[in-house]
């Protein structure tokens, strides 16, 4: 009886062993199951990052290459404005791009890159570029200075110059502004009209970036005499130290237009990248201001 229950008691222990050792084999099991799908899961997704990251590379140089495009159609003259064009390229890319006129609203027009020393210029077209009709009439605030640039001997003055044209000839009026506390040399001292508002939003420019400068002057562009206003070019003097951008903003109205807005979406699977890019109208050479003038205030032939 007792070697009964010894065995009895025996036969219990094991299964009591036997039920661990299962519960240690499933935990096992399932621990390694957890650390296979986790390695699984993420190796799954390092693959559609990389995907994902080919994919975006891809269909940026593709955006990329439909602005280059576009770029050597404007300069061809064969560029359709406001057709859309869809090139399939290789590596399964496909861009799509669309080039529009800008200028003809009320937006400001920014400098792409600043005025270096007193020589470089900006130049804003005040009628249409191509035959000179529909001439800009009215107010604007000329916009310079990088923020914080101080008011004193060192700051940048304005050199305006608005080129006039009537059927038969042309003609200047140049105007200086300047932004020093005390104006120098008699130039006119910056007005800083509240209607000018020096900080210039990117929904407001044709570069579609946030700008403030630190001065701003109103002045009007009438015709004059029978002549209509066609461009303004402006420099910046006593500008030794530091490059400043500059911009030009109607008051009320529309300037016409002052380039070309490329739009490029390029796409490669699932990705889709767009790149806009402005490219304003061919600006007359900086020497122009020098060489073509002659003191009466008419151009030199």
């Amino acid at each position: 009886m007792n070697k009964s229950i010894f065995n009895l008691q025996f036969s219990i222990f094991n299964q009591k062993e036997k039920g661990q050792a299962l519960i240690v084999v499933i935990l096992t099991l399932l621990v390694v199951s957890v650390v296979v799908l986790a390695a699984a899961s993420r190796s799954i997704t390092d693959v559609k990052l990389s995907q994902t990251s080919e994919e975006s590379a891809r269909a940026f140089s593709a955006a990329e290459a439909g602005v280059e495009e576009a770029a050597e159609k404007i300069r061809a003259g064969t560029i359709i404005i406001g057709a859309d064009n869809n090139v399939t390229l290789p590596n399964n890319a496909n861009t799509s791009y669309v080039v529009s006129k800008q200028g003809s609203s009320n937006l400001a027009f920014l400098s792409s890159t600043p005025l270096a020393g007193d020589t470089d210029d900006f130049q804003t077209y005040l009628a249409n570029k191509d035959d000179f009709s529909g001439s800009y009439t009215g107010a604007i605030c000329l916009l310079w200075g990088n923020s914080g640039t101080p008011s004193d001997s060192q700051t940048p003055a304005v050199s305006a110059v608005i080129l006039y044209k009537n059927p038969s000839s042309v003609t200047r009026r140049q105007f200086v502004i300047d932004s020093a506390a005390s104006a120098r040399n008699n130039f006119t001292p910056a007005n800083n009209d509240a209607s000018c508002l020096k900080q210039v939003l990117a929904l407001e420019n044709n570069l579609t970036i946030d700008r403030t400068f630190a001065f701003a002057h109103k002045m009007d562009i009438p015709v004059v005499d029978g002549y209509s206003p066609v461009l303004l070019r402006i420099r910046l003097l006593f500008n030794k130290d530091t490059a400043h951008y500059v911009g030009i903003k109607p008051v009320s109205g529309a300037l016409p237009s002052q380039g070309y807005k490329i739009s490029s979406i390029g796409s490669s699977g699932q990705t889709a990248r767009k790149v806009d890019v402005f490219q304003s109208y061919p600006s007359l050479p900086a020497v122009f201001d020098f060489a073509l003038f002659n003191d009466s205030g008419t151009l030199s032939k």
